[in-house]
């Protein structure tokens, strides 16, 4: 019986005896000899924050990588340049906002009992803008009367006129200002009626040549709209005690018994306003009625009338000040804000705005509703 033949042995290794040393090749990589070649790559990280500030450069070849971390570092530089930038910016910023915060509680001591200006010195105070009643600012003009760094006062005036009773208010308050200390009002671009009513009170009034003043007189208006009324068919109910109540009306016909008794009530003002002229300027009856007819006048005009004493502005009143009162011509001029302790903002000026119209609607009709001023 012959034997069966052994199996065929595998074929020898191209080197003999010699095993393997082929590293495992890691999940995923293909073999080798399979897919493009690969060169060797580096990779390089620029930061070694965690974070989106990290950039991380990768490359195939040393020409690659210097290209690619150059630009890298070009991105990196404008990232911290404007960083930097930034920061500049957000710096200046708080100071800029710290120095109007400054600036403004400097503005809201300075007119607090016991703060403001210590030092011997010219007040410089303004007057501008239509007048009206403010206690606030005649509380002010109080302080400042008492406050004995305050030396003299330069009054600055640039108002078309105003109410009769916010003129007389300001009146007199200017005065009790000229009693403490040495008062000049210098005329700006106008002080008319109620603004010449104020310069009334100071001890020299000075102003322009082609300064705006006088206007001497009162006026009560009160639009009629009876017969636009009768046009559209509307009819206005009044019920009153008495027919000169609330008159004239703007929606009854022009009742003669209303426009004279508005007519006194705007001489007795009127009177009022010239007797002041009188006192103020040393004029007789006549010469205060003559040019207390209403008109206006230029700075030339007022002078040659005796309006006013003198054409110049803030230098020649310093100068008055030092001849008639010695006062130093060296002492520092310092702004001395009137009306608010603070400027006021732009809704608080619309609400008082809606506010005075809504009370003029209340009350259209009748004296308390008359455009009722001196101008």
């Amino acid at each position: 019986m012959s034997a069966t033949p052994p199996p065929p042995s595998p074929p020898a290794s191209p080197v003999s005896g010699a095993r393997s040393t082929a590293t495992p090749r890691a999940p995923g990589v293909p073999p080798a000899g399979f897919g493009p070649s690969v060169g060797p790559t580096a990779a390089v990280r620029l930061s070694d924050s965690p974070g989106p500030s990290a950039v991380t450069v990768a490359a195939r070849d040393p020409g690659e990588l210097a290209a690619a971390l150059a630009a890298a570092l070009r991105g990196e530089e404008e990232r911290k340049a404007v960083k930097r930038s930034r920061g500049r910016w957000r710096f200046f910023g708080v100071l800029t906002l710290l120095a109007l915060a400054a600036g403004a509680a400097a503005n809201y001591l300075n007119g607090l009992p016991g703060f403001g200006p210590s030092q011997d010195h010219i007040a410089r105070i303004r007057v501008s803008d239509v007048i009206t009643s403010s206690h606030p600012r005649d509380e002010f003009l109080r302080k400042i009367a008492e406050d004995e760094s305050v030396k003299a006062v330069v009054l600055r005036l640039d108002s078309p006129g105003g109410t009769v009773v916010g003129s007389e208010e300001l009146y007199e308050s200017l005065r009790v200002v000229a009693e403490a200390k040495p008062l000049v009002a210098i005329v700006g671009e106008q002080a008319a009626s109620g603004g010449y009513i104020a310069a009334l009170a100071a001890d020299r009034i000075l102003a322009r040549q082609n300064s705006i003043t006088g206007s001497i007189g009162v006026i009560s208006q009160t639009p009629n709209v009876h017969t636009l009324a009768q046009t559209i068919g509307m009819e206005m109910v009044e019920v009153k005690s008495s027919p000169l109540k609330a008159a004239p009306s703007p929606f009854q016909p022009v009742d003669a018994r209303a426009i004279a008794a508005d007519q006194a009530v705007v001489n007795d003002s009127y009177q009022w306003f010239l007797d002041l002229v009188k006192e103020r300027r040393n004029m007789n009856d006549n010469q205060a009625r003559a040019v207390g007819d209403g008109r206006i006048f230029t700075g030339r005009m007022a002078l040659e009338a005796g309006l006013i004493d003198e054409i110049g502005g803030e230098e020649e009143a310093v100068a008055w000040l030092e001849k008639e009162k010695g006062v130093a011509a060296d002492l520092e001029i310092r702004r001395r804000e009137m009306d608010s302790r603070r400027a006021k903002t732009l809704i608080e000026r619309i609400g008082e705005r809606v506010q005075a119209l809504d009370s003029a609607v209340d009350r259209f009709s009748g004296r308390d509703g008359a455009l009722w001023a001196i101008r």
